[in-house]
Formats: structure tokens, C-alpha cells, sequence
């Protein structure tokens, strides 16, 4: 009886090249996957800790609860510029609204005050007020705040 096949030399030789052949090609998949992961993460952090110097501060509040209008002077007193500014006015209930400002699309330069206001805030009974605001560049959402303290009611 004649046996017919490859011989084991052959056989081993071949199941080390297909091998070395799959492990190159996956070594070149997870190389280029690992930079482009890599790049990303480089550049979100570069907007954050860009972003962790922005720093806004408050002037004046004042809530005039005949008007309904809350008005007060923001001050961008970090290094980066601030936008997309809200108004979040957070109940004495635990209820929470949040309102457009005007100017609409502000946009501040590092050291620039502006007034902001809103003239439909309902009720005079405010723990806190929170300005979000996104650091320009970054989808990084910063909030200052402001306590009722030291909100002045007319």
C-alpha cells in the first residue's frame, strides 16, 4: 500500500508561513489602528486642557421681578475664548429652566465683559443661576455659576 500526501517538512513548513503571513497582516492592522486611535486622543485633549483655563466671572446680578428680567455683567477672565452661552436658573423646588440670553451667539475674546440678559424668568424664588458656556474649539462644556446670594432682587 503506497501512502500519498505532503510530507511533514513540507506540511510544517508551510503552516509557518501561512502563519508569519496572517501575523503580518494582522501586526499592520493593529499598528495603524493604534496611531489613528492615538491621533484622536491627541487632539481632544490638546482642546481640553486648552479649555481648562477658561475661567468666566460674574458682575452684578440682578433679577427685577416685575420685568422678569434677569440681567448680569460676564467677564471672560481666562485665556481662551468663550461661546454658545446659556442660562440655566435652578428653582428653590429643585426645578430647573433654561433660558436663551441676549445677545444672541455672543462670543468672547479673553478680558472682554459683556451684559447678558433674559427677560422670562418666572419666579423670584432662584437657588442658583449657571451659565454653560463651550470653550471655542472644543465640544467641552464649562459652567459657571452663581448663587442666590449673591443675585440682587429688584
Amino acid at each position: 500500500m503506497e501512502r500519498k500526501g505532503v510530507s511533514p517538512l513540507i506540511a510544517t513548513v508551510l503552516l509557518i508561513a501561512f502563519t508569519m503571513a496572517v501575523a503580518i497582516i494582522l501586526s499592520n492592522w493593529v499598528l495603524d489602528y493604534s496611531r489613528t486611535q492615538t491621533q484622536i486622543l491627541n487632539e481632544k485633549g490638546s482642546k481640553q486642557v486648552g479649555c481648562s483655563s477658561a475661567w468666566l466671572a460674574f458682575q452684578g446680578p440682578v433679577y427685577n421681578s416685575t420685568q422678569k428680567r434677569f440681567s448680569v455683567e460676564i467677564i471672560n477672565q481666562g485665556n481662551v475664548p468663550l461661546g454658545d452661552f446659556k442660562m440655566i436658573v435652578i428653582y428653590n423646588n429643585g426645578t430647573s429652566s433654561e433660558y436663551q440670553i441676549a445677545p444672541v451667539n455672543l462670543s468672547l475674546s479673553p478680558g472682554t465683559p459683556a451684559a447678558i440678559s433674559n427677560t422670562s424668568v418666572d419666579s423670584v424664588a432662584i437657588t442658583r443661576v449657571r451659565i454653560p458656556h463651550n470653550c471655542s474649539g472644543s465640544n467641552s462644556a464649562s459652567t459657571a455659576t452663581m448663587e442666590s446670594a449673591d443675585i440682587k432682587v429688584a
